[in-house]
């Protein structure tokens, strides 16, 4: 329609006509990024674009699933939450792209836990959509809904772990309740998913056993239990030293590595953030402040931002 698409269309079939190694694309700014990690600059092929449809473009064209679904695990439109008569986030689009680490930050009371709740469904937007694997959610049944969540995982702020159970039962819990399977699979899986987190021997521990960083360890092992396509973190550093803060960003990466899941992390350590997240998305106020790639986020010139950098001090 006049919009710059045929440049587009033209460079597509280019690149997919090399067929030594498949392509995968995500958009970063004004970028196309491949696996080979060669760029291209194609905004200045259409000037007069406006930055929204552009990105929308190039998500909709240069997506390694295109033909066969959606290449967002979730993707936001004009989403708003409304409380009584105040608005606790306000018209939000964004998309998570399927395999990345998405942080989510910001102070308290930005809106933060409330964008969290509505992505696993706790709570429905007043405006907006929210569309998860492609499919509409906003209309969804509860029953709809526990469907879908089976395919997620939560690790919570104070890791949520049932005191009366040992650590195996904890992990265990889920696979009890909703899959058919018998004790000898079930007791394999979990100490697949205890050797993840790196404690192999703390199945027979009770919760109270457990350090801070244990719990988290552990609430990571159940969350993972289910094979999830998405795993969200809730503040995974609250309440953790510095030294254990760090081991538990370390075992975020190595779990999106090992089980290739999408991850969102909602927290307010920039510091945690800078160290594991493939792109940053900042809330103020239930406003958007800003999401790109990390490195990215850093030269954003926004005070509420650099706000958030300055707290941190040099270390980020």
């Amino acid at each position: 329609n006049g919009r710059g698409l045929l440049p587009l269309l033209n460079l597509q079939r280019k690149l997919l006509a090399k067929k030594s190694t498949p392509l995968r694309f995500t958009t970063i700014s004004s970028y196309i990024l491949c696996k080979k990690e060669k760029s291209y600059r194609i905004k200045n092929l259409m000037p007069n674009i406006d930055n929204s449809y552009f990105n929308f473009l190039l998500q909709t064209i240069f997506c390694d699933k295109m033909r066969f679904g959606c290449c967002f695990m979730f993707k936001l439109q004009n989403v708003s939450k409304k409380f009584f008569q105040n608005y606790a986030l306000k018209n939000i689009s964004f998309n998570i792209n399927k395999g990345e680490t998405l942080a989510i930050i910001g102070g308290s009371g930005s809106g933060k836990s409330t964008l969290l709740r509505l992505l696993i469904g706790l709570i429905k937007p007043t405006e907006g959509e929210i569309y998860y694997e492609g499919e509409p959610m906003s209309q969804k049944t509860d029953e709809e809904w526990d469907a879908a969540r089976l395919k997620m995982g939560m690790v919570f702020q104070y890791s949520a772990l049932f005191d009366s159970m040992t650590v195996f039962e904890n992990v265990a819990f889920g696979l009890r309740e909703h899959k058919n399977l018998s004790e000898e699979e079930i007791a394999k899986i979990v100490q697949e998913k205890l050797e993840l987190v790196g404690l192999p021997k703390v199945a027979n521990l009770m919760p109270n056993e457990l350090s801070g960083g244990m719990k988290k360890r552990v609430s990571l092992a159940r969350a993972c239990a289910y094979n999830p396509s998405i795993i969200f973190y809730d503040e995974p550093s609250s309440g953790l030293d510095p030294v254990t803060t760090r081991k538990i960003d370390e075992l975020i990466i190595d779990t999106q590595r090992a089980l290739k899941v999408t991850s969102v992390v909602v927290t307010h350590d920039m510091l945690s953030a800078v160290r594991i997240a493939d792109r940053i998305a900042m809330v103020d106020h239930g406003d958007l402040v800003a999401i790109a790639p990390t490195e990215e986020f850093r030269k954003i010139d926004d005070v509420r931002i650099k706000e958030f950098f300055k707290a941190f001090g040099e270390a980020v």
